[in-house]
């Protein structure tokens, strides 16, 4: 007669059996995950900005006046050669934004009260520039600049003692 093995039976309550279970379950799952692969792609950007400069092309003048004037004014726009020029290079098309502050004018610890104005135009040409308000959003033009000019009101006593009177228009530009 012939001996006849009994059916295999795994039997999943030993310990050791349950262990090589999991084994061989985690090895397959990692070769699979190994096996996946997938792809991302994102965008590159730089921008290149070219040197930045405000230049002083010309100081305001405000002429020489005589005792007894109580008041003289140089338009930014109109004032032709007195007014102050100012010239801005930057990148075409950069945003700036404009702030900017007068002092009085002084001489030998005498002085006279002064307001400046400023106006500004992406062409060189003076008379087409507007005024611009403190703290004003302008763009350069297409080729990086912009042009000021500076004007503005000195307010004199009657009696303003002789003397050259200077002080200073402070501009600054955000970028």
């Amino acid at each position: 007669m012939e001996k006849v093995n009994p059916p295999f039976r795994l039997n999943i309550e030993s310990g050791i059996v349950r262990q090589t279970l999991i084994a061989a379950f985690l090895i397959l799952s990692m070769s699979n995950a190994a096996a996946q692969t997938t792809t991302a792609f994102v965008s590159a950007n730089i921008v290149i900005k070219g040197l930045v400069s405000l230049s002083t092309v010309r100081n305001l003048d405000l002429g020489t006046v005589e005792q007894g004037i109580t008041q003289v004014d140089v338009n930014p726009i109109t004032g032709g050669g007195s007014a102050a020029y100012f010239t801005f290079a930057s990148s075409p098309h950069t945003p700036i934004i404009v702030t900017y502050a007068s002092d009085k004018l002084i001489s030998a610890g005498n002085s006279i009260a002064f307001s400046g104005k400023l106006a500004g135009s992406s062409s060189r040409v003076q008379t087409h520039a507007v005024l611009i308000n403190n703290g004003t959003g302008l763009v350069t033009n297409s080729k990086g600049r912009y042009h000021f000019w500076v004007g503005g009101s000195a307010k004199l006593s009657a009696d303003q003692p002789l003397g050259v009177y200077t002080g200073d228009f402070t501009m600054t530009i955000a970028y």
